[in-house]
């Protein structure tokens, strides 16, 4: 997994989850131990003779990668029984048959009691149990800020005991509302100015405009159009409009507020009053020294250089002396031509033969435009306090309604960003917990915020600004902690002090305008004079709806900064145009080296694919901006945007009067920080490409929460998109903390009154969801829980999830649902009806929820939903299913369903089977599944016996295929769609078309699970299958997967007619091993014969091939057979 950033690799003055202060036992170290196989491969921990452990080496196995609530070294907590985990490593040689037969913890108050073996919040004596994870806190009551220092040690398979473990702590946040002694803070007195002044604030906005275009032009022939005339550019349309002043008034001000796509000039009587572009906020032009008594005219020429129509937005607004206003809208009044004629911006030309230009009230990408709004800076709030007495810790809790990044005695604090993320702010928001301790001063010292728009206050989506609430709040709480035992608080309170700097505008969607000149230097230290600052605003602002949130401590760990991305190629496809290719699809910002004159403007602008000319394709992005726009303080400067993030592979940089270096922009990845815990690998370099682009799309979606993509104006927590692709994210990454966040939000956030969750959590677009997407909030807390073994997240939500079995049972009669909502999305023909999809889901369902309820010890709701699920299974047989084994309206998808559903009767399979790949190969072998069939696809293969067909399926190059999209060259992610780009139609429409849109990439499942044939047997990979699948097409194959119990690797290389299978099972867990064999052919273990135990019965697969099956405990081990 090489490139993976570890957690510990970001040194910081202040530690939020501190790495270096424990055992760190990385992933490949604990492979390692298992391929080396030899004394000391991992070292030693420290011997703790105070404890009365036995001499070093005694036992053979030990604990390490000591974690809590997933995490390592969490601070402020407010989970009141915290879970702890461990993994096992081979502590000498032996690397067999180990096993935990008992366990002690220990929990100290402090570091010095834990280290003397002084369990005085909880020391569970000797346990008598195997079980490494999930093991609840069972000391003395935790209260807010307590410290918890927490050794174990553990007794092998011989009784043996290993030394205690290196120390690993976490600590508790603020746990009651009262804790917080603050209140909500704020800048409001600059809230409608950012860059304009505060009287243009309320001018901008459209009035009566609405999209004028060429009449039923989507697609531009203008490109085509040489210029030849003033004031036009390549691929240019012109637009006119006559207009007259009222008589008998003294005009005071005129302006022009508008906005184009893409580029556009405009000009008032012939002369030119100023541009503007889409990427920009929308234009605000004083045009009144050009408007004349009487009649005018506005003229504007608009190039589009993604091939679209050329359009815009807007209106010119005339005020006059008296207060009266006069609005010339942008409709249908306006003229519109592709002819260049000489003197078009004039007010003498004749223009009855141009035509009446076409008004929409949207634009060509459809979802609105949020242009008109008003970008406000970035807020600067300060508080100087004092250190009067040795410090021993300090601690600072912060959150936001909006985004925050703080700052103390002029170094940033942590290492995170976008914090504290995106939650229903109606509902809860999330604080983070900071050791500031080496950062605090004696004397004097000064805290300070940078306060951002965020997901509370910015736009989300297409839905403008303000969604949840008024402008930006903080809340904060810096706890000082003396050596003498007395604490200190100082929070947020009217004796803050408020202003603003460099950055002004900030949105998520829109991007960063940062102006240099206006830094202020030492902002947030003692000595710096705020005299002049202003009070702050106290208490949460008005809005629309009361906002009141729970103040809860954050589960997972925050966005960070994981890896760099170095630029590629560098070309410039038009004057003063130059573009960067970073050669991946990243999610993040650039760092840009520039030098300039003081004001120079540069913009950055972000895409995730070029035009044809090599320009920057940004069409597909709709109404979000994606643009960085910044004025240089003079000489060079290193420059990032604040508090937004992109998804791009493309940077294009406006403004330079010099050719820049490659080496000037660097790509920054931004994302949760989940940790990387699956590798794939196998003989076809377009596979490996494939999964790369899986887990890179992985990266770019899990930013705060699951989205469906990171640039378009969207970026919402599509639930469909999460549960299609979570059996592949939970073998990617560690998400079980992550999505413990975004299941609250998901399952007690975002339900309707009818049982339903909302199609998009947080749920911005209403909470009456439909089939396959709401039921997220069953799907995924199910995998998390088989993954994991994770019972805590079925108790948290498993009365939500009762809840929602009345809204498929009201789409049910005689057991047989018809679904509701999208459907098979995007599906190329190979879909399933509404009832088939509907009744294979309810199925599912009834069973995952059955299973969690018995894990739980919900019997009775368990026997009520098995037996629910039994009736649904045997109508869909009845009553959907054909007897020639063809489904009832469906093709593709509905095999699919059916098979990974268990909703096809034994009898019916090979029926069912030679139906499903008969649909398959009528389409020459290629796919016609959407969102809903494609992650279920080759898994249902897999099921019917007919791996073949899906190594077919799964190696086709020729669109429509998974392989297609790595074949073009053009792809570093999953697409949205199977047809984003094609050879022959370029790309697809702009309403719908991203780069960088996982669910497609859920055929990582089969990669891991049926390739590598890595699963769990029962829930958290106690007991393992390795059943891998060799197929057609494929002479290796490699597959790893960090379980929460260790590592697990599958490894096979066909040689001919002999395979050989290597296997490692991780310590404390035993495996059932199927090694494919032709018939009737022997196995020979190579490698741990002594532990390898013969399985009675062979497993049949493909037209003349078989398992063997062998029982293994831990260790490394080799088979081979003739296929």
């Amino acid at each position: 997994m090489g490139g993976i950033s570890k957690n510990c690799s970001f040194a910081t003055n202040a530690v939020t989850r501190d790495c270096s202060l424990v055992e760190a036992v990385s992933r490949r170290d604990v492979l390692k131990a298992f391929a080396i196989a030899t004394a000391g491969a991992l070292g030693s921990s420290a011997t703790s003779t105070a404890l009365g452990a036995p001499s070093v080496g005694a036992a053979s196995l030990r604990p390490a990668k000591l974690r809590c609530e997933y995490m390592t070294n969490p601070l402020g907590l407010d989970a009141k029984s915290p879970r702890l985990f461990w993994e096992l490593v081979p502590s000498g040689a032996e690397i067999y048959a180990l096993r935990q037969h008992a366990y002690q913890i220990i929990v100290a108050s402090s570091r010095v009691a834990a280290m003397a073996g002084q369990g005085d919040l909880w020391d569970s004596g000797k346990v008598i149990s195997d079980e490494t994870i999930q093991i609840a806190y069972a000391g003395k009551p935790l209260t807010s800020r307590d410290q918890c220092f927490w050794r174990v040690r553990v007794w092998d398979q011989n009784d043996a005991a290993s030394d205690y473990s290196d120390v690993a702590f976490w600590t508790m946040g603020l746990l009651k509302r009262d804790d917080w002694q603050g209140d909500w803070i704020g800048y409001d007195a600059n809230e409608q100015v950012g860059f304009r002044s505060a009287a243009d604030a309320p001018l901008v906005g459209f009035g009566a405009g609405k999209w004028i275009r060429l009449p039923n032009a989507l697609w531009s022939r203008s490109h085509r159009i040489a210029p030849g005339v003033e004031g036009v550019r390549p691929g240019t349309v012109l637009f006119r409009k006559k207009f007259a002043t009222l008589p008998g008034k003294s005009l005071k001000r005129a302006v022009i507020v508008a906005s184009p796509d893409d580029a556009a000039m405009f000009f008032v009587n012939g002369q030119q009053v100023g541009e503007a572009s889409r990427w920009e906020p929308a234009a605000l032009l004083d045009i009144t020294r050009a408007v004349t008594d009487g009649d005018n005219v506005v003229a504007m020429s608009i190039a589009q250089q993604d091939g679209y129509s050329p359009s815009a937005i807007g209106r010119v607004l005339l005020i006059y002396a008296d207060g009266h206003e006069q609005e010339v809208p942008f409709d249908r009044t306006w003229r519109v031509t592709e002819q260049h004629d000489s003197g078009w911006m004039a007010k003498g030309l004749s223009d009855g033969h141009w035509a009446m230009a076409q008004a929409e009230k949207k634009p060509l990408w459809g979802t609105g435009c949020v242009a008109a709004e008003v970008y406000p800076p970035a807020r600067h709030l300060r508080r100087k306090f004092s250190a009067s007495k040795p410090v021993q810790r300090a601690t600072l809790s912060i959150t936001a309604l909006g985004l925050f990044e703080p700052s103390l005695n002029g170094q940033r604090i942590g290492r995170d960003y976008l914090c504290p993320g995106w939650t229903d702010f109606h509902k809860r928001v999330h604080y983070v917990t900071y050791d500031v301790t080496s950062q605090i001063k004696p004397g004097d010292n000064a805290l300070g915020v940078i306060l951002g728009d965020g997901w509370f206050s910015g736009n989300i989506a297409w839905f403008g600004r303000r969604k949840y609430g008024g402008p930006p709040r903080l809340l904060a709480q810096l706890d000082i902690h003396y050596a003498d035992g007395t604490m200190d608080t100082i929070a947020t309170d009217e004796h803050w002090r408020a202003g603003t700097g460099p950055v002004y505008m900030q949105d998520i969607y829109a991007g960063c305008g940062r102006d240099s000149r206006k830094e202020i230097s030492g902002w947030d230290t003692a000595a710096f004079d705020d005299s002049s600052w202003h009070n702050v605003n106290m208490g949460i602002g008005k809005s629309r709806r009361p906002v009141n949130p729970l103040i809860e401590a954050l589960p997972n760990e925050p966005a960070r900064i994981t890896q760099e991305v170095a630029a590629k190629k560098l070309t410039q496809p038009k004057p003063g145009q130059w573009t960067f290719d970073l050669g991946q699809n990243i999610v993040g910002w650039v760092r840009l080296k520039v030098r300039g004159k003081p004001g120079q403007k540069i913009v950055v602008r972000h895409g995730e694919m070029q035009n044809p000319d090599g320009t920057l394709y940004a069409a597909n992005v709709r109404s979000a901006m994606s643009t960085d726009v910044y004025y240089l303080k003079g000489g060079e400067e290193t420059i990032e945007p604040m508090f937004t993030f992109h998804g791009f592979q493309h940077v294009e940089v406006r403004g330079l009067n010099y050719q820049p270096e490659l080496g000037d922009v660097t790509g920054l990845v931004v994302h949760s920080d989940i940790h990387r815990t699956g590798d794939f690998s196998c003989s076809s370099p377009m596979v490996n490409k494939l999964y790369e682009n899986i887990v890179w799309g992985q990266k770019g979606n899990h930013i705060w929460i699951p989205t469906d993509c990171p640039q378009r104006d969207e970026r919402l927590g599509w639930t469909g998109d999460t549960q299609f692709f979570i059996p592949t994210g939970v073998m990617n990454f560690d998400i079980a903390a992550f999505f413990s966040n975004w299941l609250m939000t998901m399952c007690e956030d975002s339900q309707s009154q009818n049982g339903s969750f909302a199609n998009v959590a947080p749920a911005v677009m209403g909470k009456n969801g439909v089939t396959a997407w709401g039921d997220a909030a069953l799907i995924c807390p199910y995998h998390i829980y088989k993954t994991f073994g994770d019972t805590r997240i079925i108790e948290q939500h498993f009365d939500a999830m009762m809840r929602y079995f009345k809204y498929p049972e009201s789409l049910t009669h005689n057991d047989i649902m018809t679904a509701t909502g999208f459907g098979d999305w995007l599906n190329l023909g190979g879909s399933a009806s509404w009832q088939v999809i509907g009744t294979t889901y309810y199925a599912m369902l009834s069973e995952m929820v059955a299973e969690m309820a018995t894990a739980i010890g919900r019997e009775a709701e368990a026997e009520q939903l098995y037996a629910k699920s039994h009736a649904l299974k045997a109508a869909f047989a009845k009553k959907l299913l054909r007897p020639d084994g063809t489904i009832l309206n469906s093709s593709q998808t509905g095999f699919a369903l059916a098979f990974t559903t268990g909703c096809i009767p034994g009898g019916m399979k090979k029926k069912a089977a030679d139906q499903f790949v008969a649909d398959i190969q009528r389409r020459n072998w290629h796919l016609a599944t959407g969102f809903i069939g494609t992650p279920r696809l080759l898994p249902a293969l897999g099921l019917a016996n007919r791996d073949d067909a899906a190594y077919k399926l799964l190696l086709q190059l020729a669109y429509p295929s998974w392989l297609f999209q790595v074949k073009t060259g053009h792809s570093t992610t999953m697409w949205e769609r199977w047809d984003g780009w094609t050879p022959n139609k370029g790309f697809e429409s702009i309403g719908m078309n991203s780069f960088n849109h996982y669910a497609f990439g859920s055929v990582g499942q089969y990669l891991y699970q049926n390739i590598g044939g890595i699963t769990t047997d029962g829930a958290g990979y106690k007991q393992i299958n390795i059943r891998p699948t060799p197929g057609k097409g494929l002479f290796w194959a490699k597959c790893s997967y960090d379980s929460v119990r260790g590592a697990i690797e599958s490894s096979w290389k066909r040689t001919g007619r002999r395979l050989m299978l290597e296997v490692v099972v991780p310590p404390n867990t035993t495996a059932t091993v199927y090694v494919p064999t032709a018939l009737d052919k022997a196995v020979t273990v190579t490698l741990g014969a002594k532990h390898a135990k013969l399985l009675p019965s062979r497993e049949s697969f493909g037209a003349a091939m078989q398992r063997v099956r062998f029982s293994v405990p831990s260790g490394r081990y080799t088979f081979e057979s003739e296929v």
